[in-house]
């Protein structure tokens, strides 16, 4: 009720579906609205792919680098984000709750286990580096500020609770590995979003009400509908196009 209710009350999001659906936001239509979203972002045709089926001058040297930059153990990203969409559909705290300021509790408001404390889904990353803004609440706007806190999370929040391991001590990435590993990101873009000039994805309008939605609507009731979602699109997927299209993703 309140997830419907927050969109509901957003003029922009009510036209959408007026347009859309020939009704305003119901129960039935977000989750639907949600899943749309989501098979925007099972694409496979991107520089990445490309470079996976050993196409010639298709990555830059400098996405190359961050590729092993991401896969190396010094900046640790594979441990979360591995698999044919980058992610291990696992739920982590990376240090965005502190019982203060930042009081979403995550994982823990459904599943009430105090190790749970801080956790969200680990999200995938193809089309990362056009679907800002980023973390769950949308605190940062660019790659950028996303790679420069990982670098040492400590320097942005400095009272953390429920911290995973891996982000215990500062990556200490140079400016060079920081550069290329924005590279890696930026080519697993799929190229009909990068032809498209107008795309949604550009819009800063676009991209504040994204921020204004995750601020409005606790997190219980957003894992609510993903999680179910997730859960029969993952099954269906692994069941009928895994195979298929990701044979080799495993191995990055």
């Amino acid at each position: 009720e309140i997830a419907v209710k927050t969109i509901e009350d957003d003029k922009i999001y009510k036209e959408y579906f007026l347009k859309i659906y020939g009704e305003k936001p119901t129960s039935t239509h977000i989750p639907k609205a949600i899943a749309a979203f989501e098979r925007t972002l099972e694409t496979s045709n991107t520089p990445f792919d490309d470079y996976m089926q050993d196409k010639e001058n298709t990555m830059a040297e400098s996405a190359i680098r961050g590729r092993r930059i991401f896969m190396s153990e010094k900046a640790k990203c594979f441990d979360c984000h591995f698999g044919p969409d980058l992610t291990g559909d696992e739920f982590r705290n990376i240090g965005l709750y502190n019982g203060i300021e930042l009081i979403d509790k995550g994982r823990f408001l459904i599943t009430k286990d105090s190790s749970d404390l801080g956790k969200f889904k680990v999200p995938g990353l193809r089309n990362v580096a056009i679907t800002a803004p980023y973390m769950h609440n949308g605190m940062f706007k660019t790659l950028d500020e996303v790679i420069n806190y990982y670098d040492n999370p400590n320097l942005v929040i400095s009272n953390a609770i429920n911290t995973d391991d891996l982000l215990a001590m500062p990556l200490n990435l140079s400016n060079q590995e920081k550069t290329d590993l924005k590279h890696f990101l930026e080519s697993l873009t799929d190229k009909q979003f990068i032809s498209n000039k107008t795309s949604r994805w550009k819009d800063d309008q676009f991209i504040k009400k994204t921020v204004d939605i995750k601020k409005k609507v606790p997190t219980n009731i957003v894992e609510t509908f993903i999680i179910k979602l997730n859960s029969l699109i993952f099954i269906i997927y692994i069941i009928f196009f895994y195979p298929i299209r990701h044979f080799n993703f495993h191995f990055i």
